[in-house]
């Protein structure tokens, strides 16, 4: 199921490999499991969010939209900027938001 939300920050820490991607939805701020360092570096990869010292700032990423995914115990699966999204993923958002 696809979702959609706003980054609120990331919480995670290097040593442990945990971390939680804080996605605003619907008026609420939800705290997504994820991997940490396949995490950081798609944010990286979208927003350039890795700084000196190998440390993460968010000012990039926070207030953007993305679709995203998370598997059957609710870890992050994947991500894609809003603006970035294909026309099916957009369709699933959609299909999955109407319960098709």
């Amino acid at each position: 199921m696809i979702e959609k939300g706003i980054i609120e920050g990331f919480n995670g820490s290097w040593s442990s490999g945990i971390a939680q991607l804080m996605i605003k939805k619907e008026n609420q701020i939800v705290a997504v499991n994820c991997d940490n360092s396949p995490t950081v570096r798609a944010l990286d990869g979208c927003f350039d969010v890795i700084s000196a010292g190998h440390s993460v700032d968010m000012k990039n990423a926070i207030g953007r939209e993305i679709f995203y995914s998370v598997d059957g115990i609710g870890i992050l699966e994947g991500f894609t900027p809003v603006e970035e999204a294909s026309e099916e993923i957009i369709k699933q958002y959609e299909d999955d938001k109407n319960g098709k």
